[in-house]
């Protein structure tokens, strides 16, 4: 490992932690984390993690559970595992899919001293809607004519 190399503290898959992670390096998540995480660096809850709490970061990227706020002041990634019950606040957000989300949503960056519900959009995950056997075709389900 050379000297500019940055370290990653691990909460491992069947880790249970309650408390506070501060950190200037990236955290990754993969088992339970009950309470917040502080980094300058990248957040990451893999498949197996589980967050009951809040998380702020540069850059934060989840396909596991997240029940609490997102403050990111880069880029939040939802992963097509991941379910997020809580809010957002982030200037790009990627949302893969299969990912569930349930809160509210603001990009227009961190708001000044207040939290991630202080405004933004509500979003959810729309109903699969089943394929129609309508007669419509064409763009936006227009009638085409043929002629």
């Amino acid at each position: 490992m050379d000297g500019n190399s940055k370290g990653e503290t691990v909460l491992s898959k069947d880790a249970v932690f309650k408390g506070t992670i501060e950190s200037k390096d990236s955290v990754r998540i993969e088992g339970h984390l009950t309470g917040e995480v502080t980094s300058e660096g990248t957040i990451t809850v893999g498949s197996t993690g589980k967050v009951d709490g809040d998380l702020k970061g540069r850059h934060i990227s989840t396909a596991g559970l997240i029940k609490g706020s997102i403050q990111a002041s880069e880029k939040v990634e939802l992963k097509g595992t991941s379910r997020l019950e809580g809010d957002l606040v982030t200037v790009r957000l990627v949302i893969e899919d299969g990912a569930r989300f349930e809160g509210m949503c603001n990009m227009g960056g961190k708001p000044e001293g207040g939290s991630p519900a202080d405004s933004g959009t509500k979003a959810t995950q729309p109903a699969a809607t089943p394929a129609s056997d309508s007669p419509k075709s064409g763009l936006f389900g227009a009638d085409s004519k043929k002629g």
